[in-house]
């Protein structure tokens, strides 16, 4: 800033000295000296008037410096914004447009100035461009996408953001408008689009192979059922057979070879009556025979009645367990408890041999591996099912090594899961250090049915 020269103060007091002069011939003396302070003071209040004004001065230049300097920075701002930015009138003309703006429509900005901004619009965006100076002229903010067709240059996605405004006189609307370019984020979007479609082919291609893999683990599945049905299939015919072959085999033990025993024992008793005729050798001999053929007789009957007794046949399973369960406790000194209804009566033939054999397997079970010198066995009955319950105080099914295995029940536990899964039961085991519990409940009316 140009500063006030000082020589401009002593030049002004030189140029008032003049009017100062009130020596004329004629005046008195008083009144010359009056008129001399009148002077005096007039001076001082200019003096001080002036160098109010110099003062004021220097504060206008620097204000208006500093307007200067604020308008050259608005200017780099809205010429050097990263947007562009510009005026439009009611129709549309451009009025002001930054370098940012004159960049984005392609042409230099004096060639803008006065041209409608339509121009620059898309053919098929016109109506849009339109649509939104009307929106806008209706009052609020209006923002819309659109493209505009640069001049040499591919076109250019943009998004006006406008608002109305008055011209300086407040009478004209105008639109005050940023335009963005929005190539990148458009460019974005195609990539997003692109990159989402091919997720989606990805993710119809992957669920293609889930449903056909799907497709195949069902197929899989549907024949392992039926190998598993076949296999119960199987299970259950080879317990029939089982039981059929039992059956057989002790009526063959029992009319067969306990005839032939019999008739053998009849043969030997009248070899016996003639005995004196024998000698001591021969004696002895035909003694120790019929005691064998005593203890053989005993034993096939044993055998047979085990296979299948015809108590089962004959009175029912309550006879059936409590013949067996006596005679289990003279052959291994394990004490059986068995507790059942007098009025038990008779139940369908499968569940009887079913039940039976259950017995007949739980007690070998505790004989062989439990440890336990007691037992007891419960049969429950009512108008649906039939319950049976074998307990034993000994060291349990599943003990552990010292390595960590855990021995596998064994094929006679799978054997009696077989039985009742074949009648539509259920049988759980409970089995600890205190003694193994196995409850078996079968339902009375589809078994019968």
């Amino acid at each position: 800033m140009k500063k006030h020269e000082p020589a401009a103060r002593p030049k002004s007091k030189r140029s008032l000295k003049p009017l100062g002069s009130p020596a004329q011939a004629g005046t008195s003396p008083s009144a010359t000296v009056q008129g001399e302070t009148e002077f005096q003071r007039v001076v001082h209040e200019l003096q001080v008037h002036q160098e109010e004004l110099e003062a004021q001065n220097e504060e206008l230049r620097e204000t208006q410096q500093l307007l200067e300097a604020s308008r050259d920075r608005y200017a780099d701002l809205y010429d050097f914004a990263p947007i562009g930015y510009t005026t439009l009138d009611g129709n549309g003309h451009i009025c002001e447009i930054n370098l940012t703006g004159a960049t984005i429509l392609g042409r230099e900005r004096s060639r803008l100035l006065g041209t409608l901004f339509s121009v620059a619009v898309a053919k098929d965006d016109l109506s849009a461009f339109h649509g939104h100076l009307r929106q806008c002229q209706q009052g609020g903010t209006v923002t819309t996408e659109l493209t505009l067709a640069v001049r040499d240059r591919n076109s250019v996605p943009v998004q006006l953001h406008s608002v109305p405004i008055l011209d300086l006189i407040g009478q004209t609307t105008m639109y005050r408008t940023a335009i963005t370019d929005i190539t990148e984020r458009k460019q974005a979007e195609k990539m997003l689009r692109l990159a989402r479609d091919q997720l989606e082919d990805r993710v119809r291609e992957r669920t293609a192979e889930l449903a056909g893999a799907v497709a195949e683990l069902r197929k899989e599945i549907s024949q392992r059922e039926r190998t598993e049905q076949t296999l119960r299939e199987l299970s259950v015919r080879l317990l029939q057979t089982q039981d059929e072959e039992r059956r057989r085999i002790a009526r063959e033990l029992h009319d067969s070879t306990g005839q032939k025993l019999a008739v053998l024992a009849m043969n030997l008793s009248l070899i016996g009556k003639s005995a004196e005729t024998l000698d001591v050798q021969a004696r002895k001999a035909l003694t120790e025979s019929l005691a064998l053929l005593d203890r053989s007789s005993r034993d096939i009957r044993t055998l047979s009645y085990l296979l299948h007794p015809p108590l089962l046949d004959e009175r029912g399973l309550a006879a059936a367990v409590r013949w067996f369960a006596d005679g289990f406790a003279q052959r291994s000194g394990v004490q059986v408890k068995l507790e059942a209804p007098p009025d038990l009566g008779r139940l369908p033939e499968g569940i009887e041999v079913a039940l039976f054999r259950i017995v007949q397997e739980g007690l070998s079970n505790i004989h062989r591996h439990s440890g336990s010198s007691t037992a007891t066995i419960r049969l429950m009955v009512d108008q649906n099912q039939v319950q049976l319950e074998m307990q034993d105080a000994g060291k349990g099914l599943l003990q552990s090594r010292s390595d960590g295995y855990v021995a596998p029940l064994g094929v006679g536990i799978t054997g009696m899961r077989e039985r009742v899964s074949q009648l539509n039961g259920q049988m759980k085991i409970e089995s600890g250090s205190h003694g193994t519990t196995v409850s078996v409940t079968l339902p009375l009316a589809r078994a019968a049915s």
